[in-house]
């Protein structure tokens, strides 16, 4: 149901509520002869519609944002595995991949640097391979980030990898702040329709970016094993 068509019923709910309690208060209601107590009521009715008048007046008054419409779809479990995957050496779907680069190195040495040895906001690992000779292969597969089921992978930066001379080196991606708010369909129209939001809270699931490191088998690859864990892909 479209935003527009829900403020329709709702306006459309809140005008009659409001017809309603006109004629409860009007002069030929009370020509009937209604009793005092059916007249507390009118004015607790009264007091109602007021609550409601404000709730639809903040809902008009909240600022306008971009909208996504929560599907509840299922998680990408392999995104979520790409790590473990990746260990045991399966076939990686492309959708996973951000870039590949090969680089020349003339040594038998490779030196893996994490950007001032901070703790590292991804995870890197390597491979020995005879595929390749004098030359590294780098993968960077994408992080992945679902906040209640809405996924805002796309929109995670990424590390940037630097090569020379036999290093690479890794700088951090850069900070990331994601502001969300939930609307849930307004009282006055839940109320009377039974529908309620399905969101209680929130949570989210998230899976860092992964480098992915393939050098020839004759090659050494070191790193600061005090500040970065790499394993190796056997």
């Amino acid at each position: 149901m479209s935003p527009m068509t829900i403020i329709i019923i709702n306006l459309v709910i809140f005008i009659g509520i409001i017809f309603s309690v006109l004629f409860l208060f009007s002069k030929g209601i009370k020509r009937v002869g209604i009793t005092s107590s059916v007249k507390n009521n009118s004015w607790i009715l009264g007091g109602y519609i007021i609550i409601l008048l404000f709730s639809m007046v903040i809902y008009f008054l909240m600022p306008e944002a971009e909208y996504l419409e929560w599907k509840g779809k299922a998680e990408d479990e392999n995104g979520f595995l790409l790590y473990e995957r990746l260990m045991n050496k399966e076939e990686i779907e492309e959708s996973y991949l951000f870039s590949k680069e090969t680089y020349d190195l003339s040594e038998k040495l490779l030196e893996i640097r994490s950007q001032d040895n901070y703790f590292q906001e991804y995870m890197i690992m390597y491979e020995k391979t005879p595929d390749l000779e004098g030359e590294i292969e780098v993968k960077l597969y994408k992080g992945i980030l679902t906040v209640e089921q809405f996924d805002l992978s796309e929109e995670l930066p990424l590390p940037s990898i630097k090569y020379s001379n036999g290093i690479l080196e890794v700088e951090h991606p850069a900070y990331f702040e994601k502001s969300m708010a939930y609307t849930a369909p307004e009282f006055p129209f839940s109320q009377f329709s039974g529908q309620r939001s399905t969101m209680q809270g929130y949570g989210h699931s998230s899976s860092n970016a992964i480098i992915y490191v393939r050098v020839p088998e004759d090659i050494e690859v070191t790193w600061n094993e005090e500040f970065m864990i790499i394993p190796e892909v056997k």
